[in-house]
């Protein structure tokens, strides 16, 4: 994997608060992210930034609190389109806009910008996602492709610094560096499902072909059977022909032992359910690479 370079960041708490309104740019370039929550979009709506054309993304939870949920957006004037999401979406707690500190993006930039976050988002699957397609990319010249693609990859680097990773994909096994367990899958075996998995610096990932129970037991809770339950839906989790599930893809899981309560339908302390070849768990993993042993 080929690293990427170093990267200087601007961020700007405009109320003195992390949990304000927060500004982040890239040194030396226009791109611009601002995040603010609900309750302060009455006052930030009244700056400057947003009567620019820009993309936005509305954050907020499903309606049953299980799940993040996003919606993506562009517009000519994000400052009327706000306040019409404003009076018609409830869902949303906390919004981002995109913009340029130039004010070079136009209508074709922003529709690009939106087809591509929304084609991201789809693809990483760690939110719900409320758009219910994604629109056609705009037909742009050669020019207008490239600084719109450069624009794109700074608000991606901008993006995680106002707390969301909603267009990123799962860290790929091979280019893993820095977990307890290395680049090496850990192993789940129980109740007949068996599992691999890698700690990433981006939570546990269960990778795509473990097994899992059929069937979740009564002690696992209604937020276990729940998590259970949402991942067949989505396709993550499908029944194989002898009536055991199967991950269908890779899937990150906040914790260890989230992806273990899936696995074996009950709950447990994953750090000692995941363990390496030699029978080491992922604690004494952890524990050795804190002391050098």
């Amino acid at each position: 994997m080929v690293e990427s370079p170093p990267a200087t960041v601007q961020l700007l708490l405009a109320n003195g608060t992390a949990t304000g309104l927060v500004i982040a740019q890239k040194l030396g370039a226009t791109a611009q992210v601002l995040s603010f929550s609900r309750a302060d979009y009455p006052t930030v709506r009244l700056r400057p930034e947003f009567t620019h054309t820009g993309a936005y993304v509305l954050l907020g939870s499903t309606q049953d609190g299980s799940r993040d949920s996003i919606y993506v957006g562009q517009t000519d004037d994000v400052r009327a389109r706000l306040d019409q999401h404003s009076r018609e979406k409830d869902f949303w707690t906390r919004a981002i806009v995109l913009t340029t500190t130039d004010q070079n993006l136009n209508r074709a930039h922003v529709l690009f910008l939106e087809s591509k976050l929304i084609g991201l988002a789809r693809d990483a699957k760690r939110v719900h996602l409320e758009n219910g397609k994604s629109p056609d990319l705009p037909s742009l010249s050669e020019m207008d492709a490239a600084y719109v693609e450069t624009c794109l990859r700074d608000f991606l680097l901008l993006l995680p610094l106002v707390s969301t990773m909603a267009f990123f994909p799962i860290l790929e096994p091979a280019r893993v560096t820095g977990g307890a367990g290395g680049e090496t899958p850990l192993v789940f075996r129980r109740a007949g499902a068996e599992a691999r998995g890698v700690e990433t610096p981006d939570g546990f990932v269960v990778l795509k072909g473990s097994t899992a129970r059929a069937e979740a037991l009564p002690s696992a809770g209604p937020w276990l059977i729940g998590l259970r339950d949402r991942l067949v839906d989505e396709g993550v989790l499908t029944k194989t022909d002898t009536g055991d599930l199967k991950f269908a893809q890779d899937y990150r899981f906040d914790s260890p032992s989230a992806a273990s309560g899936v696995i074996a339908g009950t709950n447990g302390n994953g750090r000692l359910d995941w363990k390496d070849h030699s029978g080491r768990t992922l604690k004494k993993l952890q524990e050795i690479s804190i002391s050098g042993e």
